[in-house]
């Protein structure tokens, strides 16, 4: 069995969002995308410290309030929020053993780039799946290619190329492998902390709403923290919203993913037991 897999529009939680009108999706080439937001940051004042790698991070009084850098090069960063957007490595909530089981089956999601030229792709990306699992494809850059597939069970040993439509181009470097099994940080917020992006949420790329649920959370911890430093906010109060937030967009996405999974045979995805 073949279909395209259907996926609604984000269900928009935020409020400044707009709230008419068609969402539409756009690819990008991710080292230019991480690259912008970079100096963005660098034009709106943050002082970027390349070069050296959290810790641990600095608790007191149930609080955190800072972080230990690992090499001894850079002296440990006193601070009033630690925001954690580390991805899947979830550094914080791992040192604050906040972990919690996974909602899904384990998933190994296999991607590359290729370069030529597929004419097939240049007007629109396209998600297909089966009754094993899904494969993406879609042009991200001139003459750039990148392709996804992910198996609901993943094969012991196997290996994926390229897809078959682009079979004339030419691979830019092995494909790599990556987990993506779907995660919820119990508590993505606290005591003079945030985790956001895939270090709070985890779910496999068909979900379509990875890069915009890491920018609003990002967005939302960055405004609470701000409220909560000009007093107009509890901390307490902001985490609780905060929490709140990411957790009712998380299970839209994955009731709304479960249920499209459902159609091909594939089971067990949704929120853990007791999660």
């Amino acid at each position: 069995m073949r279909a395209t897999l259907d996926i609604d529009p984000y269900v928009k939680v935020n409020p400044t969002l707009p709230t008419n009108g068609p969402w539409h999706g756009f690819q990008v080439d991710r080292q230019r995308l991480d690259a912008l937001l970079l100096d963005r940051a660098r034009q709106a004042g943050a002082e970027v410290r390349l070069g050296c790698r959290a810790l641990e991070p600095v608790v007191a009084g149930g609080a955190v309030t800072g972080v230990r850098f690992s090499g001894g090069a850079w002296p440990p960063l006193r601070t009033r929020t630690v925001i954690d957007a580390t991805g899947r490595a979830r550094w914080l909530s791992r040192a604050l053993d906040l972990t919690a089981p996974p909602c899904s089956p384990r998933l190994l999601i296999w991607y590359g780039y290729a370069t030529g030229a597929c004419a097939q792709r240049d007007a629109a990306p396209a998600i297909v799946a089966d009754d094993t699992g899904w494969t993406w494809t879609a042009r991200v850059g001139p003459a750039r290619y990148q392709w996804m597939r992910l198996d609901f069970v993943p094969r012991r040993g196997r290996k994926y190329g390229p897809p078959r439509e682009f079979a004339g181009l030419e691979s830019e470097a092995p494909a790599r492998a990556a987990d993506v099994s779907w995660r919820l940080c119990p508590e993505p917020a606290g005591p003079g902390w945030f985790v956001t992006g895939d270090a709070g949420v985890l779910l496999d790329p068909a979900s379509s709403h990875g890069v915009l649920r890491a920018l609003l959370s990002g967005w939302t911890a960055g405004s609470l923290t701000a409220a909560a430093a000009a007093r107009a906010l509890d901390p307490g109060r902001a985490a609780g919203i905060y929490r709140q937030w990411l957790h009712e967009g998380a299970e839209r996405d994955m009731i709304h993913l479960s249920a499209r999974y459902a159609t091909l045979g594939a089971r067990g995805f949704g929120r853990a037991e007791g999660a």
